[in-house]
């Protein structure tokens, strides 16, 4: 992924979300220290998308062979009325670096 890609992750939902903490969690590889990620919560319906919150990354020593944990935070939501049909999207953005990712590997635990 390079400076300006994004990958969005769809969870179909079957009804409600409850509200709590939604913890956003990712390890990924780049060999650039300065590098940036966004991670954003968005509820996609009929309407259209909606941010419901995200967090962005902590930078790591580049030059590592190593994943490193670029975002681990949690985004606190109310209840949210979601209907059948409608999608819970991790969107994960790379706001700036001087390299690219090559591994990304991501987590969302929903309460």
């Amino acid at each position: 992924m390079r400076v300006g890609d994004s990958l969005s992750i769809y969870y179909a939902l079957k009804g409600p979300l409850p509200a709590g903490a939604y913890h956003i969690h990712a390890n990924a590889y780049t060999p650039a220290a300065d590098a940036m990620l966004r991670a954003d919560l968005l509820h996609r319906a009929a309407g259209g998308d909606a941010l419901l919150g995200g967090i962005d990354s902590t930078p790591q020593p580049g030059g590592s062979l190593h994943l490193a944990p670029w975002l681990d935070g949690t985004v606190t939501l109310p209840a949210l009325d979601a209907r059948a049909g409608d999608g819970l999207v991790l969107r994960i953005a790379y706001v700036s670096g001087s390299s690219a990712f090559t591994v990304i590997e991501t987590s969302l635990t929903i309460p």
